[in-house]
């Protein structure tokens, strides 16, 4: 998937979540994304995420930003 722009407007989101030697597993944020973000890190400090935005009326409707990367940029 690749990196692009944060998305205008709002989209369908959800988490790949990666943890070593685990198979990913795709999560859908209750509430704030960056509440749920934190959620996740604190109960799984090695995973990996992706915060995925798919907008499906968008001409390139995919976003696909690092979960920690997120975060400190919402100063979290």
């Amino acid at each position: 998937l690749p990196v692009l722009e944060q998305p205008e407007g709002d989209g369908d989101v959800f988490i790949v979540m990666r943890k070593p030697g685990k198979v990913p597993d795709i999560k859908r944020p209750v509430g704030d994304v960056a509440d749920y973000l934190l959620r996740l890190y604190r109960h799984n400090p090695d995973a990996v995420c992706d915060v995925v935005t798919y907008r499906f009326a968008g001409v390139s409707g995919q976003w696909v930003q690092d979960g920690r990367e997120l975060l400190a940029m919402a100063g979290l």
